[in-house]
């Protein structure tokens, strides 16, 4: 059985998008390296990584690249 890794992508100016990964430091790399793009500075950056444990999403990196609540999450 192979692990499915998503990255969601939410970005008020365009429409949420998803892709899908084997490993999940793929997806997470992948999540980095597009907020690191969209951010207007690597500041803007807010990671974390492990969803807490009453998070009904149980994610494993959430990152936001804007004051707009633009973010990437890989579950």
């Amino acid at each position: 059985m192979t692990t499915v890794y998503t990255v969601l992508h939410v970005d008020r100016h365009s429409d949420p998008s998803v892709k899908v990964f084997t490993n999940a430091e793929d997806a997470v790399r992948y999540a980095k390296t597009v907020a690191l793009r969209r951010a207007n500075c690597a500041d803007d950056l807010t990671e974390k990584t492990y969803a807490p444990p009453h998070h009904s999403m149980k994610w494993v990196y959430f990152v936001s690249y804007s004051c707009e609540n633009d973010y990437l999450v890989v579950a």
